[in-house]
Formats: C-alpha cells, structure tokens, sequence
C-alpha cells in the first residue's frame, strides 16, 4: 500500500464533518498555490509583454486587475480538475455546486475588469470617436448581471435556468409596471449606443428641452450636458429618442462652418449701371475679366434685339448685380472660406424691410469665437464697400435723417 492509498484509508474512517473540512483546506492550499503561480506570470511576464507590443489596443491589458482576475481562471481549473478526479460523482455535492457559484462570479468579474480597462485605458480615446463607450459597457454589464443572477438563482435552487426563467415569466408585468422609466432608458441608451447619436465631446442642441451645449457625458439612463451659459442639464435618455436633437458633429468632423446671412439692400437705391460707374469699377483687378465677358455678351445681345436702343429693352448691367459678382469674387479669394463646398451670393424673395442678399458658403474657422469673427469681417467688409455701388442698406428710420435724405437726392 502506497502513502496515497494509506491516507485515503485514514480520511475513510474520519467522520464525515471532519473528512469535508479536511478535503475542502486541501483544495483551498491547492487553489491558493496555483492562483499564486499564475498570477506572477500573468502579472510579471504578460505586463512585460504587452508593454513590449507595438500595438496600443492591447495595452488595457496591462491593467493589474485585468491580470489579476484572469490569474483565478487557470487555478479554478486545477482545483476542478482535482476535485473530479479524486471524488466520485454525486460526493460533496456542496463543494461542486461552490465551484459552479465560484466559476459564474469568476467570468463575471473577469468581463467587468475589462470592460472597466477598456473604459480607462488608452484604448478609450479610439473607441470614443465610433462608438458611445460608456453606454455600451453598462449595456453588457447589465446583460451579463442578469444572465449571471439567474445562473445562480438556478445553482442555488437546484433548478434549471430555463425553469427560473419560466418562474420569472409571471412577474413581467409587475417588474415592467415598478421600473418603467428604468426600462425606457435602457432601450434608449442601446438605441443611441448602436446608431451612435450621441457622443461625449458633441454639441447638441434640443430647443424643445432648452439644451444647447456640449455633451459632459453619455450614461444608460442619463446625458449630462453643459450648456454654453455653464449650466448643467441632465436628461434621461429616452428624452433624447423622443424629442428631436440636433447634433453639431457633422461639422466638427468636416472642419468647416456654414454661413448664411442676408443684407437688406434698399430697393430704391438699385440702378443700371452708368457709364462713370462702369469705368471706376473696371480699374478693379478682379472686375477686368468680368466686364470684358459681361460687354461682349450685352453687345451680341442688344445686336440680335430690335429696339435694344431703348433703355427699358437694352440689356444693361446694374449695380446690385455688379455688387453681387463682387462679393462672390470676395469671398472666393477669401483664404478663410472653403472653396470645396457650396458657395453662393443670391437674392431671395423681396420683404417690407428690403431686398435680401444672402451669403451662403462655409468657414474653415468652426470653433466659436474664430468663426464669428470670420463672419463679421465679411460683413462689415460688405456693407462698408456698398457705396462704392452707389447702394444703400435697409434700415426702419427712427426719425427724419436729413442727411440721409440729401445723400439720396
């Protein structure tokens, strides 16, 4: 008889109390000496590594308590392993249904740590810009709280999981009536998360919710938004899915900034063209081409046209349309204005205050601050070079302006 055998025949004939405490400190030294082992490799030598790759979206896994919870994985299979080999099947009923509870709440810990790696690690920074990261880690840590519990739930009764699941089926209403709000911003928050509607960092605006700011954070169940007069706004979520939102990313991601503004020209002041006007404006560089083009397609036309002596008939240049060109030649010399997307100078439909001429074209300035003092050079350059076209902006008189009344005449 071996020494194997021999301390076999000696627990057999300990009481029973005594022969599971002994046999569980057993499997704890065993579990305690393989968890030490592991944990030195994992820690040690997988830091080591993965600060030795190149590659940055593996360093999450240099988080200690990443290491340190998959360093219980290979010990709980060596505890496993010797269990099954040294008990026969349906002895210690507890100590297997303990390894089952232990192995659930191990994967449990061991997704939670990396999914809390993930969302403190380097790799953030990445992940932020496709997706919102932190609703999505809430959203499978929720997932796999509930999967877990009702693991546990069925080792702890001795039921199967699909029989708790069944048992759970009849408390769906109540469950659905007590966290109603809960639920709809759960829904919400993985609508958002897969569509990515909203991240941290953007700038929304909900007119209806009085928001208008920049996205502080993005959870399950709550956006937390600063507002531009420093105020802080938190909505549930599902506000965001049922009122309308919108989302200033576009423009950030495309590095440009829309302008559209009109100047209310005075009707009055709109003319043809004459003749000393046409020759003082001709001087300009940017107008040579223009009129060299405008006079030969005027003169083809007028030539073509009976009565084009006429003044009413003969197709003549004015200065609004000239003062039009101008500020589309303006603008497209503009090294501030982006000549790849759409850039117009138009009229729009006449109003009580004023012919509308609206600039319509894009700012490569797109922070605040740079692009409106973009738009407000433009526009004071336009209105201030208006009398060189001998026109005159709109504006309601507040009283009689004799000097703008002898200007006219």
């Amino acid at each position: 008889m071996n020494w194997f055998e021999y301390s076999i025949s000696l627990i057999e004939g300990l009481p029973s109390w005594l022969t599971s405490t002994l046999f569980v400190f057993f499997l704890l030294i065993i579990w305690w000496l393989a968890y030490r082992l592991f944990d030195f490799i994992l820690v040690k030598q997988g830091t080591k590594l993965v600060q030795k790759s190149k590659n940055q979206f593996d360093d999450f896994l240099a988080e200690k308590q990443v290491l340190h919870r998959l360093a219980h994985l290979p010990a709980f299979f060596v505890v496993q392993l010797i269990f099954t080999a040294l008990i026969e099947q349906g002895k210690f009923a507890f100590i297997d249904a303990a390894l089952n509870i232990y192995f659930i709440l191990l994967v449990v810990g061991i997704i939670f740590s990396l999914l809390q790696a993930l969302n403190q690690g380097r790799i953030r920074k990445y992940l932020e810009k496709i997706i919102p990261l932190k609703a999505c880690i809430q959203v499978i840590k929720i997932i796999v709280a509930i999967i877990a519990g009702i693991l546990l739930f069925a080792e702890l009764s001795n039921e199967s999981p699909k029989g708790v699941l069944v048992g759970m089926g009849a408390l769906t209403a109540v469950i659905l009536l007590i966290f109603k709000d809960a639920i709809l911003g759960f829904v919400a928050g993985i609508q958002l998360a897969a569509n990515n509607l909203v991240s941290e960092g953007d700038w929304i605006e909900v007119p209806s919710l009085g928001v208008d700011g920049e996205v502080m954070d993005v959870a399950l169940t709550t956006v937390k938004i600063r507002n531009w007069d420093k105020t802080i706004t938190s909505l549930p979520t599902y506000s965001l899915i049922s009122h309308g939102v919108k989302n200033w990313k576009g423009m950030s991601q495309s590095k440009m900034r829309r302008i559209k503004r009109s100047i209310y020209i005075d009707m009055t002041s709109v003319e043809f063209l004459s003749q000393a006007q046409s020759d003082r404006l001709q001087k300009l560089p940017i107008f040579k081409e223009y009129f060299a083009a405008k006079k030969d397609e005027l003169n083809a036309w007028n030539a073509q046209n009976e009565g084009a002596d006429d003044p009413i008939v003969k197709r003549q240049l004015t200065n609004l349309g000239t003062f039009r060109k101008y500020l589309k030649f303006y603008l497209k010399n503009h090294p501030l204005i982006s000549q790849d997307a759409t850039l117009i100078v138009r009229q729009l439909q006449p109003t009580p205050q004023g012919l509308p001429l609206e600039i319509y074209a894009f700012s490569k300035q797109y922070a605040w601050a740079d692009y409106e003092d973009v738009q407000s050079d433009i526009f004071d350059h336009a209105l201030a070079v208006l009398e060189e076209f001998d026109l005159q902006v709109f504006q309601e008189p507040t009283g009689f302006d004799f000097q703008s009344m002898m200007k006219k005449r």
